[in-house]
């Protein structure tokens, strides 16, 4: 998202989510294994024969890794790929990994060079990118021309003026993201779901889903059961009596699955929001922020708070 976020404020690209568009990006984690190095690859602009989605996949997921490869989505190549790269920079092809090679293969004949070459490319390649390792020692692949000691290239994380004028070259109207509310780390697209566990001893059990006042959610559980004390209950909780009156909510029953919104993901910064869960509800969200579960009750109230439940959030609209 936060890459997505960064191409869309710094080119005329939005980025919205798929419906049923016939032709569409999605991300996919691999292993480094998996992948065979630790980083991303991406398709070369759109896919025409993709048949499920055009994949984005990556094993390293870092800033620069994911903007870099949208941008090969959205179709810009390598930098050292360009048709006047031998007059900046030597390819060291005797230092390149067997089988890498074709990552410094120019393309001549099928692209076009944009603006003059360009080091602080989000799309040009470090210096000692697939390069041997000799002696525990990674070999330069990539040497300027201009300046041999200058390895300082390569690691920009950030989309320069070169990258946003080659992307506003091949998409040249500007897109109103205005009405497009881009999703924050966190926030679950419409037809997303996500599963955590709720222990009845944690104080706060923190969910990592954000959500957005006017939101709707479809909460259900499985495994529902747990104890307070020696009474077995399940989400949905049960009627207190006049010892269970010092639970958090009082007008929540004891030991009922419930929510609250959290400012930050990471504190106890609450909003004053809270809500019943239970084993299975739909609800509209009334505040923006951070949801975090819990049963029901005051813990130093009672013995045994044991057991968990298994909660899945799904946003609906």
């Amino acid at each position: 998202m936060s890459a997505m976020n960064h191409i869309a404020s710094n080119t005329n690209v939005c980025f919205r989510l798929r419906t049923n568009q016939s032709n569409y990006i999605k991300f996919k984690k691999y292993t480094a294994a998996g992948l065979g190095f630790s980083g991303g690859t991406s398709q070369l602009g759109r896919c025409a024969i993709c048949q499920e989605g055009q994949e984005v996949k990556l094993s390293a997921v870092t800033d620069r890794v994911v903007r870099h490869e949208l941008c090969h989505a959205l179709g810009l190549l390598h930098e050292q790929a360009r048709e006047d790269r031998d007059n900046f920079v030597d390819i060291l092809t005797n230092n390149i990994k067997p089988g890498f090679e074709n990552q410094f293969a120019q393309a001549i004949f099928t692209s076009t060079d944009i603006g003059t070459y360009d080091f602080s490319s989000i799309m040009h390649y470090y210096s000692t990118a697939f390069g041997k390792i000799v002696n525990g020692v990674t070999l330069q692949t990539i040497r300027r021309k201009s300046n041999a000691a200058d390895v300082n290239f390569g690691n920009n994380n950030v989309l320069s003026a070169g990258d946003r004028f080659g992307i506003n070259s091949m998409y040249p109207f500007e897109q109103v993201c205005a009405n497009i509310t881009p999703l924050a780390p966190g926030e679950l697209g419409i037809g997303q779901s996500k599963t955590v566990t709720v222990s009845a001893n944690k104080t706060f059990n923190l969910t990592g889903i954000y959500m957005r006042s006017g939101q709707r959610f479809q909460y259900s559980t499985t495994s529902p059961a747990w104890n307070n004390g020696n009474k077995t209950t399940d989400c949905n909780g049960y009627a207190g009596s006049i010892l269970d009156a010092t639970r958090r909510h009082g007008d929540i029953t004891v030991m009922a699955l419930t929510g609250e919104i959290f400012l930050q993901n990471n504190s106890d910064n609450y909003t004053g929001t809270y809500f019943k869960i239970g084993c299975s509800r739909t609800l509209t969200g009334t505040r923006t922020g951070f949801l975090v579960c819990f049963a029901n009750d005051i813990f130093v109230a009672y013995g045994d708070n044991s057991g968990s439940v298994s909660l899945t959030v799904t946003r609906t609209l």
